[in-house]
Parts: C-alpha cells; structure tokens; sequence
C-alpha cells in the first residue's frame, strides 16, 4: 500500500480521547501560543470548541511511539487542559506518520480566512453594543464600513479600517472615535483616498487622546497642509530612523509625533 492510500477523509471517526494520550509531534507542529490559550480559556465556549484532528498511528504495522498525534489542535489540548477536562472528543483519521505534516499544512491552508470587514458583518447583524455604536457614530457623519469587495474609490464615504476603529472605540469610545473621524472630515476632501488608513486613525486618536484640550478646527487646518499620504511617509521616515536608533515606539507612535508637530508649528 503507497503512504497515505489507506486515508480516506470520509472515515474520520469521532472518539473521546484522554487529554494526557495526546500527542504534539514538535517536527512539524508550531510553537504554541501562550497569550492564545489563556485568551481562549478566558472566553471559552463549549459552541466554538471545535473537535482536535488527530492521527491513530496505532493502525500502521511495526509502527512504535504515542497512539494519538494532534495534527490540528494543540492549543485547544492545552486549554483543555488548563480546564481540567479529562477528555476531549476529537476527530480521528488514519493516514501514515509520514503524511501528518502534509495533512497538517492542508488542514491550516484550506480555512478561509474570516475578513475583519465580514466579522464586523456578523457583529453588527448578532446586535454587539460595541457594533452597533461603531455604525452609530459612522451613520452621524454619512459614512459606513466598506463592504468586503467593494474597492474604496467606488465610495468615498466608505471606510475600511473597521480593525482599526474599532480600537479606538475600546480606548475612546464613541466620543473618542467620534472626535477621530471628526479631525478627518475637516481636514481631507472626498478624492483622498488614504484619509481613512487604518494607521493613520490610530495616530490621531493617540494624538487627541494625549492632548484632550485640543482645538479641533486648529489641529484640521494645520494638518490640511499636508496630504494623507504626505504624512504617512514622514510618519515612516521618523519610525525608521527611531527604529536605527534602537528607539521602541512604533508607526503609530510616529504618526502622533507628526501630528504633534504639524499642530505645534507656527508657519510653514
């Protein structure tokens, strides 16, 4: 029989398993993420607790070691066992040792990946507060998330940058986001295509944040000065100079240094 004929995807079997019998077979498995495993047992969900994909070496002749080796879900084992769970059900297949790493790379390849404008979707449509104030504060200014395949010079009213705003709403809340947006509007025209850069809210935001007594109207005339994309590049030229100087602070960091600047000087 050639590696790999035996594996027949439809005859996965399902079988609850000893936590302590599973194996991770660190040749080909990734490190595994403390800061993940400690978010997913602070918000775990028996719904989203999808089974693990492990292996029965056990069925291949003259084969000697651990029965069971996670193939896809190791860090699920880990929070299992953080729990106290003594079992887990996971999803058994049978293919030889030799083509777990294979199987391994085509169980993580083949997952479509959940855009940040999608999840916003389901948010938004599941009644999340934070969502629906998010559309709240956009719907107060004509504006709205860009849909997932919607190019952004189709809308000049559409943002993007929902990751990025909705940081800033857990920092700032609406009036923090409100007051970003704000700063936008007044300062950069419709045919700005990078106005609404998901860096470039972020650094506004710090920049107000730090300095809540801030003229609005003063800080958008001074920055209308400059182009989005005039202050994103001397935003990277000051992160990269920081970053030869062994300076910790980041592109963020350098917008709202720019900002400050730029609000800061007295002529041009």
């Amino acid at each position: 029989m050639a590696v790999g004929e035996k594996y027949v995807l439809g005859n996965a079997r399902f079988v609850e398993i000893p936590v302590s019998d599973l194996f991770v077979d660190k040749k080909y498995q990734r490190e595994l993420n403390e800061v993940a495993v400690k978010r997913m047992v602070a918000n775990y969900d028996t719904n989203l607790f999808e089974p693990p994909t492990v292996n029965d070496r056990s069925e291949w002749d003259g084969y000697k070691g651990p029965r069971f080796t996670l193939i896809d879900g190791q860090h699920r084992k880990a929070v299992a066992k953080k729990m106290g769970f003594t079992t887990i059900t996971c999803r058994v297949v049978s293919v030889h040792p030799e083509m777990e790493a294979n199987l391994f790379v085509e169980l993580n390849r083949q997952r479509i990946w959940l855009a940040p404008i999608a999840a916003w979707k389901a948010e938004l449509t599941a009644g999340n507060p934070a969502a629906v104030e998010i559309k709240a504060c956009l719907d107060a200014r004509g504006l709205r998330v860009m849909n997932q395949n919607e190019k952004s010079r189709e809308h000049s009213n559409s943002v993007a940058a929902i990751s990025s705003m909705k940081k800033i709403y857990a920092r700032g809340g609406t009036v923090g986001l409100g007051r970003t947006l704000d700063v936008v509007l007044m300062t950069w025209d419709e045919g700005e295509g990078s106005r609404f850069n998901g860096s470039l809210l972020t650094g506004i935001h710090k920049f107000i944040s730090k300095n809540p007594k801030v003229d609005i109207e003063k800080l958008g005339q001074k920055l209308s000065r400059l182009t989005p994309t005039q202050l994103l590049a001397k935003s990277s030229a000051r992160y990269y100079a920081w970053k030869s100087l062994g300076t910790n602070k980041g592109v963020v960091d350098a917008i709202a240094d720019e900002i400050s600047k730029a609000y800061r000087r007295s002529s041009w």
